[in-house]
């Protein structure tokens, strides 16, 4: 990101999970909290019949049970706690 952007969250599979623009109240989170197991799937699913370079792997997700870490509540969390310190 360019210097004006703070990285706020970041793992060893994304280097940028969430970040802010200095400059203003603007941030951004690199996930989709909002679908649903069956939406997921759906999307998975057209995108494996597309033909994606992903394709591969999005079979074996679509071919394994569904699992809920129950992180979202904590990374939602800890996101909005960041974004009213700023």
């Amino acid at each position: 990101l360019p210097d004006v952007y703070i990285i706020l969250a970041s793992s060893s599979d994304c280097s940028i999970q969430a970040f802010q623009y200095s400059e203003k109240p603007v941030w951004g989170i690199q996930f989709h909290p909002e679908i649903e197991i069956d939406e997921a799937r759906e999307l998975l699913q057209r995108m494996v019949d597309k033909g994606v370079p992903t394709a591969d792997l999005f079979r074996r997700v679509l071919a394994s049970p569904a699992r809920d870490s129950g992180r979202i509540k904590t990374i939602v969390d800890n996101f909005l706690a960041a974004t009213r310190r700023r």
